[in-house]
Formats: C-alpha cells, structure tokens, sequence
C-alpha cells in the first residue's frame, strides 16, 4: 500500500491505496460509510451529500505534496490534471503545483 493525499474540497485527506487512482476510490468509498456512522470526525454529511449529486471533485498528489498524480473533474478521470481542475482545489494544492498542470 502506498500513502497519497487526496483533495476535495476544502479538505485533504491522508488515504492509503495500491495506487494514485485507487485513492480516489477508497477516498469514495469512506465518503459513502459516513452516512452509517453517526459521527466522524473528518467527514461532514456535507460531503456525502456533495458526493451522491456529483459536485465533488478529487486531486491525488504524493504524500510530501510534490506532484499531483491524477484526479477527477465533475466525474470524468483526468491524468495529468488539468488546471482546471487543480484550480477548483487550489486552497488545498499547493500554488507552485498548479502552474504545472496541463
């Protein structure tokens, strides 16, 4: 298993995963289980909600922030990110990250 970082929103979270793509997944699927547990410390219903209507968009960088791996924008995978979609997270992506995207 490999550490990522994983944007969304106004969050990044630490995910562990076989692969960069793979985060984005179990980044989803932990979204998902939010709405069975009464409470979670990291993950609003707002985020659930965001996910089920398809707002949320997902930027997988290497865990010290140095590169952005892959992503998805309003659905659609996305390798290399574009800056589009870097620009939609950029609270969270690091400025000098977002000049090389694509």
């Amino acid at each position: 298993m490999n550490k990522y970082l994983v944007a969304t929103g106004i969050r990044l979270f630490s995910v562990e995963a076989p692969s960069a793509v793979d985060a984005i997944w179990v980044l989803k699927q932990t979204i998902d289980q939010r709405r069975y547990v009464r409470r979670h410390p990291d993950i609003g219903m707002s985020l659930v909600q965001a996910l089920d209507e398809g707002r949320l968009n997902f930027v997988v960088m290497s865990e010290d922030r140095s590169r952005l791996l892959c992503g998805e924008y309003q659905g659609q995978p996305e390798h290399p990110v574009s800056r589009r979609l870097a620009q939609s997270l950029d609270s969270v992506i690091p400025q000098g990250l977002i000049f090389t995207t694509v």
